[in-house]
């Protein structure tokens, strides 16, 4: 599972937007996608870090990938992930 934080900038009328995330492979197939809600404040935990910080204006999407690729120098398995406003 991966997950994608989007931050956007704040101005009324953004509690009722989305972000959906979509990520392609590299033959340009779509490998997984996600939607989240804009969060007026979102608290989130830094990796590895004691203490969780507050964002405002952030969308914290999960994206399940079933056959991710891992990346190697011989063979980099790159991902290309697009967001949009819905």
């Amino acid at each position: 599972r991966s997950t994608a934080v989007c931050a956007i900038s704040i101005f009324d009328g953004f509690a009722d937007w989305k972000v959906k995330a979509r990520v392609y492979d590299r033959a340009g197939q779509c490998a997984g996608e996600g939607q989240a809600e804009v969060a007026d404040e979102t608290l989130w935990s830094v990796m590895k870090g004691p203490h969780p910080f507050r964002q405002r204006g952030a969308a914290r999407i999960e994206i399940s990938i079933p056959a991710v690729l891992p990346w190697t120098p011989e063979e980099p398995a790159l991902y290309t992930v697009t967001f949009a406003l819905v």
